[in-house]
């Protein structure tokens, strides 16, 4: 004898599913977030045998001074750091990065990265004008801000226990801009603009909800992801 479940149990069923499993549907990848760590990485293995690819890429307050503004998006894909230090943050860039694009989708994910780890280069600049340097942690510090913004809203978890580390971090970026650390306003930046990113997501996906590619349904662009997929 075949079981066969009812489209009610189904669509039970399909709601503790993580975000793109339920209906049949393979989970998305997070195919941005995997494309600009790969890039960062191999750019960052390349500058010990070719020291002139950190050059090309990293902040040079001078050089940016000049005109080559373009140096603060560059230097978020080399990493000048020792080689357990560029393994650290870039497995944090992807753990965090993972959550980001499945809550906002790839395109807000590369504005939040992109936007908010060029606002943490200038910072860098204005902080540190005779240092170059290069990293993906100001970025990822803005994606932290978005996860943050995501795990405060409603459609974020419900457990205090969860929502309170997004307290933590926010303190935690007020802190490091009080001590002129340059991860401290990409990380409240990247908590604004989400915050920002999830109302208008919010506003431009009206329907029903469980309704594909609306708000409280997992998987849309600022919908409610299940954190037991994550």
């Amino acid at each position: 004898m075949t079981y066969h479940p009812s489209p009610a149990a189904m669509a039970r069923t399909s709601e503790t599913l993580p975000p793109g499993q339920g209906h049949g549907r393979r989970p998305r990848w997070p195919v941005v977030t995997m494309i600009v760590v790969i890039v960062t990485t191999v750019l960052s293995v390349l500058q010990f045998p070719y020291p002139q690819v950190l050059g090309a890429l990293w902040r040079n307050p001078a050089q940016i001074a000049a005109g080559q503004w373009w140096r603060l998006v560059t230097a978020l894909f080399v990493q000048d750091d020792a080689v357990w230090q560029i393994v650290v943050v870039l497995a944090l860039v992807a753990a965090v990065g993972v959550l980001v694009e499945r809550v906002y989708g790839p395109r807000q994910w590369l504005l939040l990265y992109l936007f908010c780890g060029a606002v943490g280069q200038a910072f860098g600049v204005l902080w540190l004008p005779d240092v170059n340097d290069a990293g993906a942690s100001v970025a990822g510090a803005g994606l932290v801000g978005a996860a943050c913004a995501w795990l405060l809203s409603p459609s974020g978890p419900r457990l205090l226990r969860v929502r309170v580390w997004a307290i933590v971090w926010l303190v935690a970026g007020i802190g490091l801009v009080v001590l002129t650390d340059m991860h401290g306003p990409p990380l409240l930046l990247g908590f604004g603009l989400g915050m920002v990113l999830l109302r208008r997501n919010g506003r431009r996906l009206p329907g029903r909800p469980g309704r594909p590619g609306t708000p409280g349904t997992p998987g849309a662009p600022g919908g409610q992801v299940d954190a037991r997929s994550l």
